[in-house]
């Protein structure tokens, strides 16, 4: 018996000793953490990325190696939230360390960062970073106001107009990203690199497509992880890694039907709002260190500008995170999080909520609270169950809203009135921000299924099974009879149907009951104009003029003037789309159309004058080239042209129009040689034996013997 309890002691002695050693090491790790103010920053940003979809945060199904290796050798957060599960937001966050309520860029698209807000890059500018940022995503563009204190801020999409779903691959950004960092590697540098790939539609590239087939979304990821490895070997080929802070976070999380959303944008549930987070400062921040407590993406700035011994902006509302790194000392917080998605796409109301301690708080038409350490899948609704926790969490989040609310900013988007209507279209904006009576919407939990009606019915028309397509689009429209993108897609579904009636049946009887949705009344007339039923489509535009809306008035005018240019009513198409510029300056939609009026009306200065203006948007554009090279020809600024015509075949040496419209020109002005060479061109890449290639033919024997022979069907095709 002696023995026994002598083993028992020796026993309890070691285990105390261990525990002991083991908080003496974790207090020595925070000794260890070594702050500096020449440390380069690397900030990733991984979007749509779910903590739980990490290797090193348990995930067996992933290959993370990258990630993983730099989260053991620094430190990782267990319990990361996002304040809000939508991409531009949660970036403005991580930018500013405030909430979405302070900065008041509350969604995608109708939203942009007030240049007075003060930026992560921009403190660390002022204190001599070399700064860049290369993102993945329309989302993020340089227009939403996230470029303030970039020195570059590399938001090429490859793509000639960029629209909502725009985007590149990773292997794009590493590209752009080690072309600026071979000629910087040697600066103090702040850099963010965004990948996109999580984010649906999942399409990983080989060959990692093949080895998740069944799971496309954690090919993403893997995909992603191999350009993390990517930059980590650049910082080490440039010998710059152990001076380098690398921070790894995620901007949101993904759902795959646990609450019945796919996507991330609506709740704010767990899947939604848990993101990676990860610190690593090869001898400077202690290896394998983990927190259980929670933290925040408004940690991030105040975390990198302690690091950094950068003094911390009173504005800022997270916290450093330094203290409690290697102390593995738990900090009881309380978190402000949001989603106004469902009001301002779906006609539902938002959520806000608070997460304090072990609890999470959804104020909803249906509230929900939630035990997330004993609950993770959040099945057990505890709102009525325990009313005391719910008065309280109730009044603690009208006061984190008064406290970290803020009306000194303004948020007006920099998107174009056309863009936000397309936007509109596509379901990701409806109305304006204030234009909602939130107590009278449904809650999300009910709107959900109309909008996953919606989105499989949109997957079917895209597949081609339109019977489908209908009876979802259909039901969607029971539950969700206010959303104005259901309307077009089921439109369209009986427009290839060649049903044209059924089309404007289901219009007339939309507006009918949605009487102020005026977006609908927009779309309708549109749809008219497709069925060239030209009148009547003018005359509910001309009606819609005259409410004078701010948020699609400039869309009204486009669409007049578009009308009025294909009539070939020129003067009147010029006299609204300058009322359309009027009302949205920037929008270069509009600018090219006027353009084309111009043109189209003989006025050719004129629209060379937009044009010029326009050309650093687009200086790598085909068709914006070629107009260039034709509005010169015009106003007889003959070397002008030459020289785009020589800069379109530069960039473009395989398009057969340009060398016909080149050597007619060079013909013209008796370059016949040149002329001659560059209609062979046109022969070689011309593929039909046709009326146009004999005429070539002919032009090359007359041109051979200096025979002028102007160019018949020589058409400056604007």
């Amino acid at each position: 018996m002696r023995k026994i309890f002598v083993m028992i002691l020796i026993f309890l002695l070691n285990l105390t000793s261990y525990s002991y050693s083991k908080e003496i090491k974790k207090i020595d790790a925070y000794k260890r953490i070594k702050k500096d103010n020449h440390v380069n920053i690397l900030l990733i940003t991984l979007d749509t990325t779910r903590a739980d979809k990490i290797g090193v945060y348990g995930c067996k199904d992933v290959k993370t190696p990258n990630i993983d290796s730099l989260a053991r050798s620094g430190i990782y957060f267990i319990n990361a939230y996002t304040p809000v599960p939508i991409t531009l937001p949660a970036h403005c966050s991580i930018m500013t360390g405030t909430y979405p309520i302070y900065h008041q860029v509350r969604n995608n698209g109708n939203y942009v960062l007030d240049q007075k807000t003060e930026t992560l890059a921009e403190i660390l500018k002022r204190n001599r970073y070399v700064t860049s940022a290369f993102v993945s995503s329309f989302t993020v563009d340089s227009r939403f106001g996230l470029d303030q204190g970039f020195d570059v801020y590399n938001d090429n999409l490859l793509v000639n107009i960029k629209e909502y779903k725009s985007e590149r691959k990773a292997e794009k950004v590493f590209e752009d990203f080690s072309q600026w960092f071979h000629k910087n590697s040697t600066e103090k540098f702040f850099c963010w690199l965004h990948f996109f790939d999580p984010h649906d539609p999942y399409d990983p590239p080989e060959p990692f497509k093949s080895e998740y087939e069944s799971n496309k979304y954690l090919g993403e990821i893997a995909y992603v992880d191999y350009y993390v490895g990517k930059t980590v070997d650049l910082l080490k080929e440039k010998q710059v890694l152990e001076k380098t802070l690398i921070i790894i976070v995620g901007d949101h999380g993904e759902a795959f039907g646990e609450h019945e959303e796919f996507g991330h944008q609506i709740f704010c549930y767990e899947e939604n709002l848990k993101v990676p987070f990860i610190f690593y400062a090869p001898g400077r921040i202690p290896e394998n260190l983990t927190s259980d407590s929670k933290v925040n993406l408004i940690d991030v700035m105040p975390t990198i500008l302690d690091f950094t011994q950068l003094q911390i902006p009173d504005s800022v509302q997270g916290i450093s995170l330094i203290p409690m790194i290697g102390r593995n000392k738990m900090i009881h917080r309380e978190f402000y999080i949001e989603s106004i998605y469902a009001r301002e796409a779906l006609g539902c109301a938002p959520t806000e909520g608070i997460i304090q301690g072990d609890f999470k708080f959804l104020r909803l038409p249906k509230p929900e609270l939630y035990n997330i350490k004993t609950d993770h899948k959040e099945k057990n609704n505890l709102f009525s169950k325990n009313p005391k926790l719910s008065r309280k969490l109730i009044k603690c989040l009208d006061e984190l809203i008064k406290r970290y609310s803020s009306g000194k900013f303004d948020s007006q988007s920099k998107l174009s009135q056309e863009e936000k209507r397309r936007l509109a279209s596509l379901g990701y904006l409806v109305g304006t921000k204030s234009s909602i009576n939130t107590q009278s919407l449904i809650d999300p939990k009910e709107g959900i299924e109309g909008y996953n009606y919606f989105l499989k019915g949109t997957r079917f028309i895209k597949e081609n099974n339109f019977e489908e397509a209908e009876i979802l689009l259909k039901q969607s429209i029971t539950i969700l009879p206010s959303f104005p993108p259901i309307y077009s897609r089921l439109a369209d579904v009986y427009l290839i149907q060649g049903r044209k009636d059924d089309a404007i049946n289901l219009f007339e009887k939309a507006i009918q009951d949605n009487p102020s949705a005026h977006i609908l009344k927009l779309e309708y007339a549109q749809l008219l104009g497709k069925l060239n039923r030209i009148n009547k489509s003018v005359d509910i535009l001309k009606e819609l003029s005259e409410l004078n809306l701010p948020d699609i008035g400039s869309s009204i005018y486009y669409i007049l003037g578009q009308i009025y240019l294909t009539k070939e009513k020129y003067s009147q198409s010029i006299d609204y789309l300058n009322k359309a510029l009027d009302l949205d300056p920037d929008n270069s939609y509009i600018k090219k159309q006027l353009a084309l009026a111009l043109y189209k009306f003989g006025r050719f200065k004129e629209a060379l004058e937009i044009y010029l203006k326009l050309e650093k948007e687009e200086p790598m554009n085909l068709v914006f080239l070629k107009n260039m090279a034709i509005l010169y020809t015009r106003v007889n600024e003959y070397d002008n042209a030459i020289s785009y015509f020589e800069k379109i075949i530069s960039i473009y040496p395989d398009v057969p129009d340009i060398y016909y419209n080149y050597a007619c020109l060079l013909a013209e002005k008796y370059k016949f040689e040149k002329a001659v060479f560059n209609m062979e061109k046109f022969l070689k890449l011309y593929d039909k034996d046709d009326a146009r290639k004999k005429k070539a033919q002919d032009y090359i024997r007359r041109w051979k013997i200096k025979n002028i022979a102007p160019c018949e069907n020589y058409v400056y095709q604007f």
